[in-house]
């Protein structure tokens, strides 16, 4: 979806749980502690997360960068 507002343009971008539980953990029926796991080893977060909301914004991330890279592949 674009949006377009005076000069600035931007995009958003919905992912279903499942797609997310899927790019992180390869596995669409995961829950909130594997993909916890999974985002630890993916990256290397400084800070100490508390939030799971956290986890989550950064889940959707790495989801929109797989999707991402998979739609320019195949560009």
């Amino acid at each position: 979806m674009q949006w377009d507002r005076g000069v600035l343009s931007f995009q958003s971008f919905e992912y279903k749980p499942v797609e997310v539980k899927v790019a992180v953990t390869g596995y669409g029926q995961s829950d909130k502690t594997h993909i916890k796991e999974m985002v630890k080893k993916l990256l290397r977060v400084e800070k100490e997360i508390k939030l799971d909301d956290e986890y989550d914004a950064i889940a959707v991330g790495l989801t929109h960068l797989a999707v991402y890279r998979q739609n320019k592949m195949g560009d």
